[in-house]
């Protein structure tokens, strides 16, 4: 759809970092290939990475969720994108967990009921 449109469309890789079954994304082992894979659409142009943390009671507890997506992004060659730019994005932390995420690394949070209230 980006080549009809003419575009580069930038995207992240949704990684499953925890073991839930309600969570989508791809298996940390599986996160260098895929980008390998979808790397060759040249209208296509992977960012960087993003989790959901498991459901916890308390924000520290989302913590390790976090520290694993920053850990296999910092273990992955850089070149793995499609212009050969390292993946800079780490989108994690919604709103009841961002500032953990922040304090692991995330440069891109997710706050939605934070905002838009009922």
């Amino acid at each position: 759809e980006a080549g009809r449109a003419g575009k580069l469309q930038d995207v992240l890789i949704e990684v499953k970092t925890s073991g839930e079954a309600t969570k989508y994304g791809f298996a940390a082992a599986e996160v260098c290939e895929a980008i390998k894979e979808i790397s060759v659409f040249k209208n296509i142009n992977v960012k960087g990475l993003m989790t959901v943390a498991a459901v916890v009671d308390t924000p520290e507890k989302a913590r390790p969720y976090f520290r694993k997506l920053k850990e296999l992004r910092d273990e992955m060659a850089p070149g793995l994108s499609a212009q050969g730019k390292r993946l800079d994005v780490l989108s994690m932390g919604m709103t009841d967990d961002f500032e953990a995420a922040i304090q692991e690394g995330a440069n891109m949070v997710r706050i939605g009921r934070g905002i838009f209230k009922d």
